[in-house]
């Protein structure tokens, strides 16, 4: 997929690539779009879904508060990857700077988009960064 080339087929294998590592998918995926020369792709609903789904998706549940520790790398089993409270809470309490330095970068981005008036395909990338941005600080206030 090419998104409607909002993404060179480069960026596209990179961000597919991306997609493929569960642990780390939500650093990875927020720093790819952090980027001065992606985050306009933001404006096309489906990257925004990718988004939405790396960061909001809770992925598998961790019932146990000890997680086993793997034997072999790869491990064929997926327990060890699992949380109690989903990946987003989880990156926010043992890794959070690199989402919210990626967060941050986004938002001072698209500051420099304003125009004084809405402009279609930046207004767009806008909006959708500042709601990322506000439900990743409901998430941060629940900690």
């Amino acid at each position: 997929p090419d998104f409607d080339g909002e993404l060179t087929p480069r960026y596209c294998e990179l961000l597919i690539q991306y997609l493929t590592v569960p642990y780390l998918r939500i650093p990875l995926v927020i720093r790819f779009f952090a980027d001065e020369a992606r985050i306009k792709s933001l404006r096309h609903p489906k990257l925004q879904s990718i988004v939405d789904s790396c960061l909001f998706e809770p992925a598998e549940w961790q019932e146990n508060d000890t997680r086993p520790i793997p034997s072999v790398v790869p491990e064929l089993e997926r327990q060890h990857l699992m949380t109690p409270v989903g990946l987003l809470f989880n990156e926010l309490t043992f890794s959070p700077q690199t989402l919210l330095t990626s967060i941050t970068s986004m938002l001072r981005q698209i500051v420099d988009f304003d125009t004084g008036k809405y402009v279609p395909h930046t207004g767009v990338v806008s909006l959708y960064v500042i709601r990322l941005a506000v439900r990743v600080e409901g998430y941060c206030r629940d900690l």
